[in-house]
């Protein structure tokens, strides 16, 4: 057998046995949340084969939650123990290591009996539509603060009974618990929670309020009077009034607001005004308006704006709910003033004209004007104007212009005619005409046919008149009796109307036949010598304009021929006595008072100018159609003894002188013809002219100027 080792070999030590497994205990495994309670934590440390680990054995321990009394210990017999306090509610780990070992152990902290609600709404405030809702949120802690255990329950309740919870209780989910409240009426509610203790919100659910505005009208005239209409309504169900603490308007730039024109049961003043801003306040603040119920605010504005479309916005101001605007709406469409036309479109300048301006869009404060004459305009509705052309406007053709507050204006280019019409109250301003009784022979006296045809034109306004004549009767102060010592010559007198009385051509000649007596008659009158009618004006009865003839759609024509008697054969040789008369029209019957507008004209005329008028002698204005180029005159008569006898025309362009070889001796007649154009400058101001430049139909007349003794002048015309 072997030898024995030797007595001195070295023995190895024995191994200390190091931490291979720990085992944690908690007890108590839950404690109260309550940040003094604990539970202790033991470490059982075992070494591999299972034997406690020598003492002195090193622990670490850690936790999520709580507080250790030592976060390290030193085993004995294997074992070690160290203090959890709690915190906050949850679950706290707690972990231990000694050497490569490790393990950790859960303790719950739990939460202590409900104690404290806090309780909010999400929105506090939403409209009484029963759509929109409020989320209840009730947070449950205990007495230390923590959330209670879930499925706490809560109870919830409202006061007053307004709206609708969707449940009267419910349970924490992490401390908290939810309902959700909503109502169709409107109105405030507390809503308390209770779970232990309780907590309470308030809750408002505003009235459902709706606004709208509108224009009297979508067309206007620029510069004219605006209606607006702005109607609030609480369409709520039920429950609290709308509280209205204002209402707000934005006019468009231009438009401003008619102080006083405010119309509203909440609103007894005008509003504020801060440039286009309006606001108004109800008095008394609040206006309540209740569920179901209407407002409606009126109130005028001058639309002085430029022609255009424009809106404007409304809005109301409500306690908890808010502002309500119409946005941009209302439209309405400016337009600046249009003239169709003016009536009469012509007058005489010694007497205010009254005329009637028709068109579109005038608005009330509307001026009108005939270049820089005032027209002194009254509005009569939007498509009427009456207004006075001022006496003394100068002579000559106008443009009108119709101007509505704001500035915008209209124009009618070429309206009016003023005319020069001084002295018509008579046919002649001076000296008489003259009518030779018949008889052979009596052709040297200066009368060529006995006749005298005159035409007396009106406005066509269905006005009456009166047709006067001075001196109608032969015989006296100023006629001349021939032969025997009274006068034996019959004179008639008769008035015609209707269609022919001046239409028919051969009524417009220097010496007619049929024209004489064409027409409707109308009235007639003779006279021989009476002394009753000795220089006194013969009257006949009133016409009325709508009996003359319709020249055009403004201008009547009426016609008076005189003429003298007997018709051949004759009976006595003392019939050529000689009738000097005068004639006028009149718009009252005892006076010469002339009716704007009307003229007496003549297209050959006799009569006498007495030597002592030679240097200022009488005129007349013959007539001359529309788009005449030439006159021919005719003079007969004339008795061209002196330097005196002369003619002059002046017509609405030019004056014109007839020559001197061209005035017609005793028993003769003499004719020229002549340009009615402008055919170079003249010295002469030829303003005299335009008597009545465009009356019947833009037609113009000539005035003769002539000094001598007796004459029949007769004016031709030639195109």
């Amino acid at each position: 057998m072997p030898p024995p080792p030797p007595t001195n070999t070295p023995v190895p030590p024995t191994p200390t046995p190091g931490p291979a497994t720990i085992n944690l205990i908690a007890a108590p495994p839950a404690i109260a949340a309550d940040g003094t309670t604990f539970t202790t934590i033991t470490a059982d440390v075992r070494d591999a084969g299972g034997n406690p680990v020598p003492d002195g054995t090193l622990v670490t321990f850690s936790t999520n939650l709580g507080t250790l009394s030592a976060t390290s210990a030193t085993t004995v017999g294997g074992v070690v123990q160290v203090q959890l306090v709690s915190s906050t509610t949850g679950t706290a780990t707690v972990s231990a290591i000694a050497g490569v070992a490790f393990n950790n152990v859960n303790v719950s902290f739990l939460p202590g009996p409900a104690a404290n609600v806090a309780l909010i709404a999400l929105p506090a405030t939403l409209p009484a539509d029963g759509v929109a809702v409020s989320t209840l949120q009730a947070t449950v802690t205990d007495a230390n603060g923590n959330p209670v255990a879930d499925g706490t329950p809560v109870n919830f309740a409202r006061a007053p009974l307004l709206g609708t919870l969707s449940a009267p209780a419910a349970t924490t989910v992490g401390g908290v618990a939810t309902v959700t409240f909503w109502s169709t009426d409107a109105g405030q509610a507390t809503v308390t929670a209770t779970a232990g203790g309780s907590a309470a919100v308030l809750v408002t659910f505003t009235p459902l309020v709706q606004i709208s505005k509108t224009v009297n009208r979508a067309d206007a005239p620029a510069g004219g009077v605006l209606t607006y209409t702005v109607t609030v309504q609480n369409v709520t169900a039920g429950g609290a009034p709308a509280e209205i603490i204002a209402l707000r308007d934005t006019l468009p730039a231009g438009f401003i607001y008619m102080p006083g024109s405010t119309s509203s049961p909440a609103f007894p003043a005008d509003p504020l005004v801060a440039g286009q801003d309006l606001t108004w306040t109800p008095a008394p603040l609040p206006y309540n308006l209740a569920a179901g119920a209407t407002l409606v605010t009126t109130f005028r504005v001058w639309a002085q704006a430029p022609p255009g479309t424009y809106q404007n916005t409304a809005i109301v101001d409500v306690n908890y709910a808010g502002s309500f605007s119409t946005g941009p709406t209302a439209p309405v469409t400016l337009y600046a003033p249009t003239i169709n036309s003016i009536t009469p479109i012509s007058g005489c300048n010694d007497a205010p004209v009254a005329v009637t301006i028709a068109g579109t869009y005038f608005a009330p404060g509307a001026t009108a004007r005939l270049g820089a004459w005032d027209l002194a305009a009254v509005w009569v509705n939007e498509n009427t104007l009456t207004a006075l052309v001022p006496q003394d406007i100068a002579v000559g053709v106008y443009d009108l212009v119709v101007t509505n507050p704001g500035g915008a204006s209209g124009t009618l280019v070429g309206a009016y005619t003023a005319l020069d019409c001084i002295s018509p109250d008579t046919t002649l301003e001076k000296g008489f005409l003259s009518t030779y009784g018949r008889q052979i022979g009596i052709e040297t006296y200066g009368d060529d046919d006995q006749k005298q045809i005159i035409f007396i034109e009106l406005p066509n306004n269905g006005s009456t008149f009166y047709i006067r004549i001075r001196d109608p009767e032969c015989g006296g102060a100023y006629d001349r009796v021939y032969g025997a010592a009274t006068c034996d010559s019959p004179f008639t007198f008769t008035v015609y109307g209707g269609p022919g009385a001046y239409t028919l051509a051969d009524a417009r000649t220097h010496l007619p036949t049929a024209g004489a007596t064409s027409g409707t008659l109308l009235d007639t009158v003779t006279f021989t010598e009476d002394p009753a009618w000795d220089d006194a004006w013969y009257e006949f009865p009133a016409f009325n304009t709508d009996q003359g003839e319709l020249v055009n759609s403004t201008v009547r024509v009426f016609k008076l021929s005189v003429i003298a008697g007997p018709e051949p054969p004759f009976g006595s040789p003392d019939n050529a006595d000689l009738n000097l008369y005068n004639v006028a029209v009149s718009t009252v019957s005892g006076s010469n008072v002339t009716p704007p507008g009307a003229r007496i004209f003549a297209y050959s005329w006799t009569y006498m100018v007495w030597p002592g008028d030679w240097s200022a002698p009488a005129r007349m204005f013959p007539y001359v159609g529309p788009g005449v180029t030439t006159l021919t005159q005719h003079n007969w008569d004339y008795d061209r003894f002196t330097e005196n006898a002369g003619i002059s025309m002046v017509t609405p362009e030019r004056i014109i002188e007839v020559p001197y070889d061209y005035v017609s001796g005793d028993n003769e007649i003499k004719s020229t013809v002549h340009d009615v154009r402008d055919v170079g400058p003249h010295p002469q101001n030829p303003v005299e002219g335009l008597r009545e430049a465009q009356r019947l139909g833009q037609n113009r007349q000539v005035s003769l100027e002539m000094s001598q003794w007796r004459v029949d002048l007769a004016l031709g015309v030639s195109q």
